[in-house]
């Protein structure tokens, strides 16, 4: 609808644009340019939010239907952007200059959100399986805590937490299978556990530096580099460690189930850069820093092949295990040394859902893909 002006006596009246029709029609039939404008504080706020390719484009697109006498009723097409023509079947100069600044598959931009509020950089984010909160862990040593059911206009966090008195950087974050707690790994020895809305529940226990044996010790000696939350298991996670060692903790009483230490090619204390577990648990994987992946099965070596309890302990291994409280593994069901080069450490590990695919990225800027069916060679490596 449009409103006419009367000529001499002012009066105004409405007139509809026929139906399938996009412009303005006067009282003597004449075409007065298009019925219908993009609201100018509308085409502001996209600018403003998504930069001003996106915002032309869509006015651009939205302008070139129009003039074609689309109703608009038809879903607009996937695949790389093309610049409308005009009326005589030529590209305006307007929309030849801005479609070098388009995405040329229209990601709707304006979905974009920023949180801020770290001082330095971010190292770590964590997802709940809801959707509905976010954890960002930086190297100023906080861990900020996004709602976003409950998230205002300034999209704050509503809650900010420091594991740690002495300012550690923040290495890895993990939300447990159900949601209701998490897990901050930080550059400390000790890893810490919240509760969903940011209490602490308590922090893993420290292991005695001086002892040289890193099975007798009841947990890390050095700083932590890396920490994940069971998968299915609510009382489960693991973490890594600059001592060299992984260890599986039992989260409701904080104490360590499981030593691991990775097999070296060569005597000397090698730091586990990275840990994870694949999705059903059953597995768990370890970087080295001397570029080395190595998987240990969770349930054992020999449960993993039978499905059931493991072999019968000699007695004095028995009382070892009765008052250390804790079992050792030393022998990895997989070794893949030098995956990405002599001396690059790994960065990253994480498992597919498939059950047979491994992505890790190390310091040597490479990405690789492994098929645990034959972890011999990556499937595939991305550079840079």
């Amino acid at each position: 609808q449009r409103r006419a002006g009367d000529g001499e006596t002012g009066e105004g009246r409405m007139e509809r644009a026929p139906q399938g029709s996009s412009q303005g029609v006067s009282e003597a039939g004449e075409s007065v340019g298009p019925a219908l404008e993009p609201s100018p504080s509308l085409s502001a706020w996209i600018s403003d939010a998504s930069g001003p390719g996106y915002a032309s484009n869509f006015f651009v697109d939205d302008a070139g239907k129009r003039r074609e006498g689309d109703d608009g009723g038809s879903p607009p097409e996937v695949g790389p952007n093309t610049t409308p023509a005009g009326p005589a079947g030529e590209v305006p100069d307007d929309a030849t200059k801005q479609d070098a600044d388009l995405d040329p598959y229209l990601i709707p931009k304006a979905c974009e959100a920023a949180l801020e509020g770290h001082a330095k950089a971010v190292s770590s984010l964590a997802v709940d399986r809801s959707g509905s909160r976010v954890l960002t862990g930086a190297n100023d040593g906080q861990v900020h805590i996004y709602d976003f059911a409950g998230m205002k206009k300034d999209m704050r966090a509503f809650r900010k937490v420091s594991p740690t008195d002495g300012g550690h950087h923040v290495s890895a974050l993990s939300w447990s299978p159900s949601g209701d707690c998490f897990l901050a790994v930080t550059t400390s020895a000790q890893a810490s556990v919240f509760d969903r809305d940011g209490r602490s529940l308590g922090q893993t226990v420290r292991g005695d530096m001086y002892l040289m044996d890193v099975r007798k010790t009841k947990g890390h000696t050095a700083g932590l580099t890396c920490g994940q939350w069971h998968p299915t298991d609510r009382d489960a996670c693991v973490t890594s460690s600059e001592d060299g060692t992984l260890r599986v903790w039992d989260v409701e009483s904080l104490v360590q189930k499981t030593v691991i230490k990775p097999s070296l090619g060569k005597p000397g204390r090698v730091s586990a850069t990275s840990c994870a577990f694949n999705d059903t648990g059953s597995l768990v994987a370890g970087g080295m820093m001397d570029g080395t992946i190595q998987l240990w099965s969770a349930a054992g070596k020999a449960a993993a092949k039978t499905g059931k309890p493991g072999a019968k302990l000699p007695a004095w291994k028995l009382k070892v295990q009765e008052k250390q409280r804790w079992s050792y593994n030393s022998r990895p069901g997989q070794t893949a040394r030098g995956a990405h080069g002599e001396g690059s450490e790994i960065t990253g590990l994480c498992f597919s859902g498939d059950g047979h695919t491994l992505f890790s990225r190390g310091a040597d800027e490479t990405f690789k893909v492994w098929d645990l069916r034959k972890f011999g060679n990556p499937v595939k490596s991305f550079e840079g």
